[in-house]
């Protein structure tokens, strides 16, 4: 306004103010986080609990689409190898 309290400023300097503030607020938050309980995924330990990886020669399969009858897989354990051959498909 007029009266000297209150500055008039536009929608869009008002918006940019706005977002340089924002993004300054984030920036900041994200410096003074505390990732120490974040850990990387360690594969071993997936394979040690249970899980295990499935190959067809050095191609990780991801789908059951990639795979057909007679193939020769290799299923990864947290203790060793196991080589398979298909012998039946079923998607679920």
């Amino acid at each position: 306004m007029a009266d000297g309290t209150q500055t008039e400023v536009s929608l869009t300097e008002f918006c940019e103010g706005f977002e340089r503030a924002y993004m300054n607020n984030a920036v900041a938050a994200f410096e003074n986080a505390d990732f120490s309980s974040l850990t990387q995924i360690d594969i071993n330990n997936l394979l040690n609990k249970g899980y295990s990886l499935v190959y067809k020669g050095n191609k990780l399969i991801k789908d059951i689409s990639s795979l057909s009858l007679d193939d020769e897989i290799i299923i990864k354990t947290g203790n060793g190898k196991i080589v398979a051959r298909i012998i039946d498909l079923k998607k679920e």
